[in-house]
Formats: structure tokens, sequence, C-alpha cells
């Protein structure tokens, strides 16, 4: 068979233009996906982070209220000692549990409240109206009933947060007071939340993250 000279034919500008960018485009989609990826992998990474800074801050916050209330536990149950003691009378009794408030503003009063539920000391002894706290009777049955069971259980009972005259949130301590098997009395703690967040958690706290004060 005759051999043929007929060359094949061109490349026309369009395979050309097809074959020189089929490598980079490949790639350019290559990368793209890798940093993709690397996009998603940094927020997930970020992502845990905040979680973990978060789980921190909380554990943190809640290590330094509980240290807080502890201090304040301890300090009713030595007051309660020493009234069981008769170690204390009504003007030292002021005198020492104002001293103390001074250093724990989250506590707003302590009371000696008698077995009749009637308010025997009040450090401070106005109210916020300026009327005496000392020689009125507890009514309200919440506060009544946390004292009852500090007084079965023998140890510190809170009461569930409740709204003062003044719009504030607080709650209440209540701690025994035994002369041997008799019970005297009971000390009431009246704690503000907000004082209690602002004076236990660092600035640091309050300028990352949005904090409230729940119940256990």
């Amino acid at each position: 068979m005759p051999t043929s000279d007929v060359n094949p034919p061109a490349p026309t500008l369009a395979r050309v233009t097809h074959r020189a960018w089929f490598g980079p485009a490949l790639l350019a989609g290559l990368f793209i996906v890798v940093l993709g990826g690397l996009l998603m992998l940094m927020q997930r990474r970020a992502l845990d982070s905040q979680r973990s800074d978060l789980v921190d801050n909380a554990r943190a916050a809640q290590d330094a209220i509980a240290r807080r209330l502890r201090a304040n536990e301890h300090y009713l149950d030595l007051l309660a000692q020493d009234m069981a003691r008769d170690a204390l009378t009504e003007q030292l009794f002021e005198r020492r549990v104002n001293s103390y408030l001074l250093d724990h503003p989250e506590l707003v009063s302590i009371g000696f409240i008698d077995t009749e539920a009637t308010i025997q000391w009040a450090a401070p002894r106005l109210n916020d109206e300026g009327d005496t706290l000392v020689g009125l009777r507890v009514t309200d049955p919440k506060p009544l009933r946390a004292a009852r069971l500090a007084a079965d259980a023998r140890k510190p009972v809170y009461t569930e947060p409740f709204v003062t005259i003044r719009g504030d949130t607080a709650f209440e301590i209540y701690v025994p007071i035994y002369r041997q098997d008799s019970l005297v009395g009971t000390l009431a703690g009246t704690c503000s939340c907000e004082r209690l967040l602002r004076h236990a958690l660092t600035r640091e706290t309050f300028a990352k993250h949005r904090v409230s004060l729940v119940g256990s």
C-alpha cells in the first residue's frame, strides 16, 4: 500500500488551551478542597477551645461561690457555738456580725431567731426602711420550714431564692443553735445573689460570659 504523507492535524487552540490548563485547574481545585478542610478543622478546634474555656470558667466560678458559702456556713456555725455557750451578749453579737459583714458584703444581715420564731437579735438591727428587725415574728412558711429542717438535721439549710422588698434576689442560710440537746433557736443569714456573684467571681469572668446563679 502506498504510504500516506498526510501529517496528523495540528492541535487546535482549544485543545492546546484545554491541555495547558488542566493541571493548574486540578491543583487549584485540590487546594480549595484542602483549604476548606483546614478552615473547618480550625473552626472546630476554635469551638472546642471555646467550649473547654467555658467549662473551665464555669468550674472556677462554681468553686469560688462554694468557697464563699462554706466560709459563711463556718462563721455562722462558730457564732452558734458561742451562743450555745452563752459567750455572747446582744451588743457583742452586733459588733462581731457587723464586722464580718464588712468583709463579706454578700451577706445582708444575720439574725438570731428563737424557738417561737421571733427575731431576738439582728445585725444590722434596722431594715432598709429604717424599722427594727428585733421583736418581729417570722410568719412566712418557707423560712420556718428551712429553720425546722436545719434543727432536725443539725446542719445548715438553704432556702430557695426569693425577691426582697427592694426587688433584689436573695436566699437565706439557717444554722441551728443547740445547748447540749436542747434547741435554743436558729441563726438566719440573708445572702444577696447579685453581691455573691460580684464578690466571688473575677472581672474577667463577667467580661467574657453572661453569669447567673441557679440552684443545684
